[in-house]
C-alpha cells in the first residue's frame, strides 16, 4: 500500500484540488495522510469534506511550523510500504498513483523523484522549470535532487536516515534525497506533477531565480542550508484577507 502525505499551513484554497485529484485516481490501494501546521484558515474543514471518498483518511494538526517536521509527523503515522510525499498546491493526473506502483513494484528504489511543471502558461516560469528538471535528471546518479512537491522513499529508508532533517531550512528535500543513498538506491521516476507558481507571484521570478541559484551554489560547495543563510517561510500564502465591503451612505431627505 501507499501512504500519501500531503503538509498544509492554510491551504483551504489549494488542498481541495489536490484531494478531488486523488479522489479520482485510477489506483485506489492508497491511504491519504494530512499533516497539518495549526492552520488559521478553514484548511481543516477542507481536509474533513473528502474523508468519505477515501478507504483510509487521516487528518492531525500538529505544532511545528517545518516543513521537514510536518512531512516527518506524517510520515509518523504512515502504514504504508511507500510514502509519497506532497505539497498541497500540487496537482495529478488521474493515472498517477498508478503508473507511481508500477513504476515503483518494478525498481528497488530507496527514494524517488518526479519531474515538476508549472500550472502556469508563463513562459518564463517554463524556462525555469525546464532548467529545473534538467538538473533532477542530470544528479540523479551523482548528488540526487528530488522536489518537495512530490516525492517518495520507502518507510523503512525513511527511518534508516533519520526522516527529514528540522535543521535544514531550505532544500530539505535535496538533502533527504541525497542522504536516502544510505539507505539504497534513488532514481528519477518517468512521471510529473504540476505545482502552482504562487511563489513567483509573491516573491518575483527574478528575486526567487537568483535566491535558488544561490541556494544551489550554497549547497554545492558549502554544504546543507541552516538558520540564518536563507529566508523561507512555510505557508506564508495565507489565510486570504477578506475584504471588507464599504457601506453606502445614506443620503438625508431635505
Amino acid at each position: 500500500m501507499i501512504s500519501i502525505i500531503i503538509i498544509t499551513l492554510n491551504e483551504e484554497d489549494y488542498l481541495p484540488r489536490l484531494l478531488n485529484a486523488l479522489a479520482r485516481q485510477t489506483y485506489q490501494d492508497f491511504e491519504v495522510i494530512v499533516s497539518d501546521s495549526n492552520s488559521a484558515d478553514n484548511t481543516r474543514k477542507a481536509a474533513l469534506a473528502f474523508r468519505k471518498k477515501f478507504k483510509q483518511f487521516t487528518f492531525f494538526i500538529h505544532r511545528f511550523r517545518s516543513v521537514s517536521a510536518a512531512r516527518n509527523e506524517g510520515a509518523k503515522r504512515a502504514s504504508g510500504r511507500w510514502l509519497l510525499f506532497f505539497d498541497a498546491d500540487t496537482l495529478v493526473k488521474p493515472d498517477f498513483v498508478e503508473a507511481f506502483a508500477r513504476e515503483m513494484g518494478k525498481r528497488k528504489l530507496a527514494c524517488a523523484g518526479v519531474y515538476i511543471w508549472p500550472d502556469s502558461r508563463n513562459p518564463i516560469d517554463w524556462a525555469y522549470y525546464s532548467l529545473l528538471n534538467a538538473l533532477l535528471w542530470a544528479f540523479q546518479w551523482v548528488s540526487p535532487l528530488a522536489v518537495g512537491s512530490c516525492m517518495a522513499s520507502t518507510r523503512s529508508a525513511h527511518r534508516r536516515i533519520g526522516g527529514f532533517d528540522r535543521e535544514v531550512v531550505l532544500a530539505e528535500d535535496f538533502d533527504y534525497s541525497r542522504r536516502s543513498r544510505k539507505a539504497g538506491s534513488y532514481r528519477m521516476l518517468p512521471l510529473s506533477v504540476n505545482v502552482s507558481v504562487r511563489r513567483f507571484e509573491k516573491e518575483g521570478r527574478l528575486k526567487l531565480g537568483v535566491k535558488y541559484v544561490c541556494a544551489f551554489l550554497y549547497r554545492l560547495f558549502r554544504g546543507e542550508i541552516g538558520k540564518n543563510r536563507f529566508t523561507y517561510r512555510f505557508g506564508e500564502y495565507g489565510p486570504k484577507k477578506k475584504k471588507k465591503k464599504k457601506k453606502k451612505k445614506k443620503k438625508k431627505k431635505t
